[in-house]
């Protein structure tokens, strides 16, 4: 009262110029990783895995429970070898705030089209006639499913929690994932995929002195006849044994991936045979 202070005076707030990011090429989306590089489609929830590769969380979750492997060096992988990526993450739900109909463009996913038609609720406009009222100059808040002023008539009604719209059923891409080409024998064996003392491709690899590969089987009996390494001839046992774990996942893939594969062994037998007749000679 005694500064004279002009109290029937109302203040506005000032507008606020909030800079939008712009809608990128595919070509500029992958150099700043995006893609999700299993499925190739625009990622909400980045991880990383064997360095700078990215991808969507739910397709690597279900390319290592289903493979066993990593994507990158297909050796042995689990899901506790995947990295976070919050600042990635972070800015990619800015960007698909501000470019909401990016997400329409993810290979022609209804549902995620769903999710741009969610935003004219009847508590968004509402909100809009209240942002618009002549106290109120305050510039809209974007319309994306990111904004968490969309989230609240989720919230309100006590659905999910995090303003998820419980009713929307989302459908996973189809993922293509690349088989293992059928080998020649000679690629096989450089592969270390056939047993030395069968010569037949292998399922469950172990290995002895080196690198010399034998499926176990095989060894076992071997070393039970012999009480001798096949290879130097010394006494040996099973403690000699060497676990191949990677070789294994690998075999396993190439064998799924070439079930006819295991058919192909009709020689086995008589390499069998031949083989006793040496020993039984020695």
């Amino acid at each position: 009262m005694g500064r004279g202070i002009n109290l029937d005076l109302q203040l506005e707030p000032p507008v606020v110029a909030i800079h939008k990011m712009k809608l990128l090429t595919v070509e500029e989306e992958e150099a700043k990783h995006y893609i999700c590089e299993l499925s190739n489609s625009i990622m909400t929830d980045p991880v990383s895995m064997d360095g700078p590769h990215y991808y969507q969380r739910n397709e690597l979750v279900q390319y290592i429970q289903d493979q066993g492997l990593s994507p990158v060096t297909y050796e042995l992988a689990t899901v506790d070898d995947i990295q976070e990526e919050p600042a990635l993450k972070a800015e990619l739900q800015r960007y698909l705030r501000d470019n909401p109909t990016r997400l329409n463009n993810n290979g022609g996913n209804q549902n995620q089209i769903n999710l741009g038609q969610i935003q004219q609720t009847k508590f968004q406009q509402l909100q809009q006639q209240q942002f618009q009222s002549p106290q109120n100059q305050f510039i809209q808040p974007q319309q994306s499913p990111f904004n968490p002023a969309l989230q609240s008539p989720f919230n309100q009604a006590g659905q999910m929690g995090r303003g998820i719209n419980p009713d929307l059923q989302l459908e996973l891409p189809v993922v293509a994932i690349p088989q293992m080409k059928l080998l020649t024998v000679e690629e096989e064996e450089a592969k270390h995929y056939i047993c030395e003392l069968s010569n037949s491709i292998m399922t469950d690899p172990v290995s002895m002195d080196g690198p010399h590969y034998y499926q176990r089987n095989e060894l076992v009996a071997f070393i039970q006849d012999q009480r001798l390494s096949p290879v130097t001839f010394e006494p040996t046992t099973y403690n000699d044994i060497k676990e191949e774990p990677e070789l294994k996942a690998e075999l396993e893939r190439y064998l799924r991936d070439n079930p006819t594969r295991l058919n192909n062994n009709g020689e086995k037998l008589a390499l069998q045979n031949n083989m006793s007749l040496n020993w039984f000679i020695f």
